[in-house]
């Protein structure tokens, strides 16, 4: 077939521009506290996908080490939930997470219990993490809607569901300048150029910081001397143009306001050439 030959254009990522800043996640995390849909606001600022976080079970999380496994996904079709394998190879991962947000989670689980134990055999024991009251899959789609439900009930500013992954990493690589290769690590992206693409918002911002860091460690003495030459230049400035004042009050052989009008032409040249300004002081003295 003809067609296996041609190959498929890969997608162009676009610039994310939709993200909260650390304030608005603090204010987040402060309003979801007694609320069921809180892990899923934990999962997602730890960069999960919405059917990423619908799959994770209670077994994909290292309790000891701090560790969320990251190893397949769900997917609603034709009515049929169905557990695959991640997105890509890259998405399969593994993501240390701060100490804070398993305690978080573990909390979670108690409470977790005490909805199984109220549903007694009704309650299907699938180990799931975002889930059902009964313990039943979640249709990922249904999430992104109860999110902003809860954005709204709280009177927060509206993001999309998956806009809490894009807030992650964007944290991380402006305000932390962690280095983009962890970032795109924990994030799942192919490779360190999508993590780029996706926030060059952030990679302008990260240069910025890295010509401040230059001049300030770098750069910061020659910058000294440049100004102390800056100075000096200055001074010579100000002893020629009394040389220059004098020369002409003494050589004042034609019309004043003629010399006058040459003598503000040469300071405005003294301003910027003084090798310049030195060649005219040896031509009209």
């Amino acid at each position: 077939n003809e067609c296996d030959f041609v190959k498929v254009p890969k997608k162009k990522q676009k610039p994310i521009s939709s993200f909260y800043s650390i304030d608005e996640i603090k204010t987040l995390m402060q309003a979801v506290q007694n609320d069921r849909l809180r892990p899923v606001v934990y999962l997602g600022l730890m960069s999960l996908r919405r059917s990423e976080m619908c799959a994770l079970t209670w077994s994909d999380i290292d309790f000891q080490n701090n560790v969320i496994s990251v190893n397949k996904n769900l997917v609603y079709i034709n009515g049929e939930y169905i557990i695959g394998g991640c997105k890509t190879e890259s998405s399969k991962r593994q993501i240390q997470v701060p100490p804070t947000i398993i305690n978080l989670l573990g909390e979670y689980r108690r409470y977790q219990i005490k909805e199984r134990m109220y549903c007694k055999e009704e309650y299907i024991d699938r180990d799931l993490i975002v889930c059902k009251y009964n313990g039943d899959y979640l249709n990922p789609a249904t999430l992104s809607a109860k999110f902003s439900q809860l954005l709204k009930k709280h009177n927060l500013r509206h993001i999309r569901l998956h806009d809490l992954r894009h807030s992650y990493c964007s944290i991380l690589l402006n305000d932390l300048n962690i280095p983009v290769t962890i970032v795109s690590k924990s994030a799942g992206h192919a490779n360190t150029q999508v993590t780029l693409n996706t926030y060059s918002h952030v990679d302008s911002k990260m240069q910025k910081k890295s010509a401040d860091a230059l001049e300030e460690n770098v750069f910061s003495d020659i910058k000294k001397k440049a100004r102390l030459i800056t100075k000096e230049q200055s001074t010579m400035n100000c002893s020629f143009v009394l040389t220059l004042k004098k020369a002409y009050v003494i050589r004042s052989t034609i019309d004043y306001s003629v010399n006058q009008n040459i003598v503000h032409s040469c300071l405005n040249l003294i301003k910027n050439d003084i090798i310049f300004c030195n060649k005219l002081s040896q031509t009209f003295l």
